[in-house]
């Protein structure tokens, strides 16, 4: 067990990126997630996510059948949207729901003449609500913007596996 249990509030390119095996951070976010878990870190997303991961899944699911030169039947589209409930249930098991409420909307539309993007600003709030100590994204943008730490995948993934993140020492191990 980690000496203090980070919140970590990842975005909805990072989930993405953990269900699309043709995305080039596939393994390293995959990676990522194993090994926060692994030292029982909490990971978090905005409620909101969920219909754009659902919709993006099911979009590339479909993208990938017609590349091959097969036309998208129902029976295809049934199944594409079948692998999407299973992404969805697979990332309600790893990660805890932030709700987005009256107050989550509140906090984006404050944050409007700062940034522009409305559901990066619900990801923001996700974070002051939970306290986030970090924002794992690939959204450079949305890294410059952000009131906590703010790193892609790849950096996320070496922070933790340093122990630095969770209050070790320079020189020491933790127990």
């Amino acid at each position: 067990m980690s000496a203090r249990q980070l919140n970590i509030v990842c975005d909805t390119n990072v989930w993405l990126d953990a269900f699309i095996p043709s995305r080039p951070r596939c393994q390293t976010v995959r990676d990522l997630l194993v090994c926060a878990r692994e030292q029982e870190h909490n990971l978090l997303y905005s409620g909101h996510e969920l219909p754009d991961v659902f919709f993006e899944i099911v979009r590339e699911a479909k993208s990938w059948f017609r590349s091959s030169g097969r036309e998208v039947d129902e029976t295809y589209a049934a199944a594409a949207r079948s692998h999407a409930w299973a992404c969805i249930q697979d990332m309600h098991e790893v990660a805890t729901a932030i709700a987005s409420d009256e107050a989550a909307i509140w906090y984006a539309l404050k944050l409007r003449g700062f940034n522009e993007d409305l559901e990066d600003n619900l990801v923001l709030a996700a974070c002051e609500r939970v306290h986030a100590d970090y924002l794992v994204t690939s959204d450079q943008q949305l890294q410059r913007k952000a009131p906590v730490a703010a790193l892609d995948p790849a950096d996320m993934l070496a922070l933790l596996e340093t122990g630095l993140s969770t209050g070790a020492t320079f020189g020491q191990r933790e127990p």
